[in-house]
């Protein structure tokens, strides 16, 4: 009798829409809010599920380690050398990226830098911009940026990560793998 090899690979549990009921608020497509607190479950419990979700290959997903470090200014003359957490790449080239934050670290400071970053990597192509979007995330609250504005396109808080939420559809909608396939232009 042969035995079937147990299917190693994780998957996103698809919820109902029951989950988004009052009682639900602790618990959204992939964690709980107790499971977050600093950037390593961040980056576990909610970025690397929200990754596969969005449907990322792993030869999609740049981890920070093998992202390249740019020096980015900071306004005026002050500048930071820096790099995000991830790269999200079609084809070769990266279409966002994202940083990472623990969920007691606010957000706005690190825009400066995620945007400086999404300028180096596009002034290293000619006649278009592939980096698109960035994102900061600390899983309570997601922020998706164009790159060169200091705006938000997108606000998602730690529950909008559920089905049919308005919010999470926007979400998947710019920044899904299937969504990448064009650069901007210049």
């Amino acid at each position: 009798m042969s035995r079937k090899a147990p299917n190693t690979k994780a998957t996103v549990p698809r919820r109902s829409l029951f989950d988004s009921l009052p009682g639900h608020d602790n618990e959204n497509l992939y964690c709980r809010r107790q499971d977050l607190s600093n950037e390593a479950s961040v980056e576990t419990f909610f970025v690397n599920r929200m990754l596969h979700d969005l449907n990322y290959k792993d030869s999609q997903i740049q981890p920070k380690k093998s992202i390249a470090e740019l020096t980015v200014s900071l306004g005026g003359a002050k500048t930071v050398n820096y790099k995000p957490d991830y790269a999200l790449t079609f084809r070769k080239k990266p279409r966002w990226i994202l940083d990472a934050k623990a969920t007691d670290e606010k957000l706005e400071p690190w825009i400066p830098q995620c945007s400086g970053y999404c300028l180096g990597l596009n002034q290293t192509f000619e006649k278009e911009n592939p980096v698109q979007y960035f994102v900061l995330t600390n899983g309570l609250a997601t922020k998706v940026y164009r790159w060169d504005h200091k705006e938000p396109v997108l606000e998602l808080s730690f529950s909008d990560f559920s089905v049919a939420n308005p919010k999470y559809e926007k979400l998947r909608g710019l920044l899904a793998a299937s969504s990448l396939a064009a650069p901007e232009p210049v």
